[in-house]
């Protein structure tokens, strides 16, 4: 016998004698369990807490992230924002909220460092049509100077009054046969959609021309949150703030207007509710189904419960670690619990079908408990040892989220291994297993109905095919690189974020590049604009519009006759309820008469649409003082905005607002250049390559988030391969140390490999990639699946692989896997995609796992090695 055998005998004896000392104080070991635990959940509650930041979940030594810190170190206004999208049913209603709402924020100094919304900056208001296209901002002109005689006379009386007495002497003249009917054909339909409640008010900026269809209708406001980094969401406060303003202003869908959040502060913050809730969820229905899949496997509610306190126990203790030792989970890390009681409850059900099966035999519960003990605890402890190695082998890799995760659960692995045998004996020796009135004979080998055995060959052959028709798909692994894909969908910060990113009008996905100075920053622009992939390149310089002095001309010819009509700043007196009345009675009567003329072809749908409104309007008698409001409330602000346009002067890159220059310029006199992609990057990886191989080449310093998402991306998924390929490694090593046989390391790393073969195909044809939270899913695979193959092959060794389903041991697996796939399997139903998506790939990898384990383990088995019933020397099984 070699000093490896009577080490391995010694080990079981050992296993065997602790086991004996927790059973015989079975009472002082629960009560210091419990007591321990309760001290780390106290402990736990007020000290562990969440970062849902997700690029800090990677070290800050890789090239990108440097780039990105630096990059955020110099426009710290540009991160952690509080992005507040105004929706309205027209550009008017958008715009008024949006500047009521910004107007008010800005003054909420106690949650709100700074606000900014460029189109309602007076700076804008006053030169924004500089900003126009030469050949929008003539289209403008031509078509306010056509509207000048309405503009003018709403101008001077915003009211009903003004409005059906400029439309109705239009008609006037239509019906003296009059050109110029298309011209009013806008107006008319636009206060027609109003009366028959198509729309809540008219856009006196499309009527204009100031806004064309469909835009406006959106308005941003980007906002600096005070964030409180002692709270849970640091932005919480702000985020109240800006909901409570909203609703003080009345800014509801009733009113034609919605306010949704979504930046960085609201995605983080309703992040972590996503993650929080899911967790919980998962966690609670975890446990149901490991109960009722324990009492169901271990047929008995004595096991049942004794192996329920002891994960329970274990996970408080796994807990309290993670608080002591890290003190902040990811959203990564947050999953541990359900991987701890995933993955501990397996060395429960073990023992515990060992100890069972003991006392079925005849031995007392003291002598099961350490045959128990001596039989399976080699077994178990180098399964947790397989599984603690998988979990750190996260440790050495770039991604500081999963190697947090590693930390955690695999501590948690050495703490399952201990809790099961130390308290779960000491819990069966005060509820023990009862013992059966006749002794249960094992059967023998001839008496086993072995399927597997039978089929042996063919299992075997379809095994290996099944594994090399997988091999191809090796190569074709996809990432999912965008964060966003991880989030929850229904949360309005990534709503609303879609929204955005559907929108043309809105680049997201822009790149951007720190330069030493803005000179600098303009010669590299010109260069990246030469790219075939870069749609325009901008410098702070870019903030100053082009070709101003055509502008201008063309601004100072609509003042020559708009001017005079708008410089009169004093209105007329608002009209009462009669005089309203007065003025729609007689609009009604010009447009009979212009039907009646015959003149009015073109425009007779719209106005008996407008006449028969304006019938249901009067003979309801009601206050008209609403129905003006829904005309022209919105009237006077364009007005306004229309004489502040005209006082537009040459713009200066001195003039520039301060908070636009702070967009584009650091305070030490760094610039930023954002780079717009040509093509139409958001779901098209290659067009996102193509576009940061580009600008990357030029500028190797260049960040934001298509460089961070391609860069973190690929930096995590070389990172699990290398922690898959640490993880094959180490437990390939401990395995052969232990059993000095390399086919018999091969048996049992064979489920683990072909189900790592087979779950990458299937991920490959039903095209779902992986991504920053179920690649762990990989080395993860490979610590949790060897623990099967451990149980099998040791226990085949101990009994022959004819006799081996007739032993405890093929049950074991079968529960513990579906425990596990209950366990993991509750990740699925999160809200959080991330994580919904880790739950769905360990289901689908734990089952395959299983089908391998009891299907093709054992038809191998049977192939290599001797089918008798004869034991093999005490310790060269490790005790199965």
């Amino acid at each position: 016998m070699g000093s490896m055998e009577r080490g391995a005998i010694w080990f079981c004896e050992a296993c065997a004698a602790w086991v004996d000392l927790a059973r015989r104080n079975a009472w002082i070991v629960i009560a210091i369990s419990i007591g321990v635990a309760a001290a780390l959940y106290g402990y736990t509650v007020n000290h562990l807490r969440i970062n849902t930041d997700t690029t800090g979940m990677l070290s800050e030594d890789l090239p990108f992230r440097k780039n990105y810190l630096e990059y955020k170190r110099a426009f710290p206004n540009l991160s952690d924002t509080l992005v507040v999208v105004v929706n309205g049913t027209n550009a008017d209603l958008a715009q008024d909220a949006a500047r009521r709402l910004a107007e008010r924020l800005a003054a909420r100094t106690d949650v709100i460092d700074g606000v900014f919304y460029g189109a309602g900056d007076p700076f804008f208001r006053r030169n924004g049509l500089l900003y126009l296209s030469g050949e929008r901002l003539s289209a403008l002109v031509e078509s306010l100077a056509t509207a000048q005689p309405l503009i003018g006379t709403l101008a001077q009386d915003p009211s009903l009054r003004g409005l059906s007495e400029v439309l109705g002497l239009a008609l006037d003249e239509i019906a003296k046969g009059a050109e110029g009917a298309e011209r009013l054909q806008p107006a008319l339909a636009a206060i027609a959609d109003v009366l028959d409640d198509r729309a809540p008010g008219v856009s006196w900026s499309n009527l204009m021309g100031a806004s064309r269809d469909g835009d406006g209708k959106r308005q941003i406001i980007v906002t600096r949150p005070r964030l409180d980094f002692t709270k849970l969401k640091p932005a919480a406060a702000a985020m109240r703030a800006v909901r409570a303003t909203a609703a003080e202003l009345a800014l509801t869908p009733e009113n034609g207007v919605t306010v949704r959040l979504t930046g960085g502060a609201a995605l983080d913050a309703e992040e972590l509710e996503s993650v929080e809730h899911g967790a919980s969820v998962a966690s609670i229905a975890s446990v149901v189904l490991v109960i009722v899949l324990l009492a169901i496997g271990l047929k008995s509610w004595r096991l049942a419960f004794a192996v329920t306190v002891t994960l329970v126990l274990g996970l408080l203790w796994t807990a309290g670690f993670a608080a002591v030792a890290v003190g902040e989970l990811n959203l990564i890390s947050v999953s541990f619990a359900v991987l701890f009681i995933g993955l501990a409850v397996d060395l429960g059900i073990y023992y515990s079908l060992r100890y069972g099966e003991a006392v079925d035999r005849g031995l007392s519960h003291g002598a099961a408990l350490r045959d128990a003990a001596s039989g399976c605890g080699g077994a178990l402890t180098l399964s947790a040892l397989a599984s603690t190695i998988a979990f750190f082998s996260f440790l050495p890799t770039p991604y500081h989220g999963v190697a947090e995760l590693g930390l955690i659960a695999g501590v948690g692995m050495l703490i399952a291994l201990f809790m099961n045998l130390t308290l779960l004996p000491a819990l069966h020796q005060v509820l023990p297993y009862p013992a059966p009135r006749v002794p249960n004979r094992p059967p023998e080998p001839d008496e086993i109905d072995n399927w597997v055995f039978r089929h042996r060959v063919p299992i075997a052959v379809i095994g290996v095919v099944i594994g090399l028709a997988g091999l191809p798909f090796l190569g074709q692994i996809k990432f999912s690189h965008d964060p966003l894909e991880l989030k929850d969908p229904s949360r309005e910060s990534v709503q609303t974020l879609r929204d955005l990113i559907a929108d043309p009008q809105v680049a997201r996905y822009t790149i951007s590049i720190l330069q030493p100075d803005l000179a600098t920053a303009d010669t590299l622009a010109r260069r990246l604009e030469a790219l075939p992939t870069v749609e325009r390149a901008v410098t702070a310089t870019r903030l100053v519009p082009g070709d101003q002095k055509e502008k201008l001309a063309l601004i100072e010819d609509l003042a020559i006759f708009l001017g005079p009509v708008l410089g009169d700043t004093t209105a007329a007196a608002p009209p009462d309820q009669a005089a309203r009345r007065a003025s729609l009675v007689q609009f009604r009567d010009r447009i009979r008469n212009a039907l009646a003329s015959g003149q009015a072809r073109d425009l007779a749908p719209t106005l008996e649409r407008l006449g028969a409104g304006l019938d249901r309007l009067l003979a309801r008698n009601g206050d008209l003082a609403p129905v003006e409001a829904r005309l022209v409330g919105t009237l006077p602000q364009r007005i306004e905005g229309l004489r502040l346009a005209l006082e537009a002067a040459e713009v200066r890159f001195g003039n520039l607002p301060a908070e636009l220059r702070k967009r584009m310029l650091a305070d030490d006199g760094r610039a930023r250049i954002e780079v717009y992609p040509k093509e139409r990057i958001k779901g098209n990886e290659a067009a996102v390559r193509r576009f940061v191989a580009d600008v990357t080449a030029v500028a190797p310093n260049a960040t934001d988030a298509p460089v961070i998402f391609l860069a973190a991306g690929e930096a995590v998924l070389g990172a699990f391969l290398d922690a898959s390929l640490i993880a094959l490694i180490c437990i390939s090593l401990l395995l052969f140390l232990l059993l000095r046989n390399a086919w018999y390391v091969f048996l049992v790393l064979l489920p683990v490999v072909l189900a790592a073969i087979i779950t990458i195909a299937i991920v490959v044809l039903f095209d779902k990639p992986f991504n920053f939270a179920n690649i762990i899913v990989l080395p993860l695979l490979i610590g949790i699946g060897v623990e099967s193959g451990i149980q099998l092959v040791f226990r085949a060794r101990h009994h022959g692989p004819g006799a081996l389903l007739g032993t405890s041991t093929p049950r074991g697996v079968m529960f513990s896997a579906l425990t596990t796939i209950g366990s993991f399997g509750t990740l699925a139903i999160s809200p959080h995609q991330g994580t919904a998506s880790l739950g769905e790939l360990l289901t689908i990898s734990i089952t395959v796992k299983l089908a391998c384990a009891l299907i093709v383990l054992p038809a191998m088995l049977s192939l290599t090695m001797r089918s008798n019933g004869r034991q093999s020397p005490p310790g060269q099984e490790i005790r199965s």
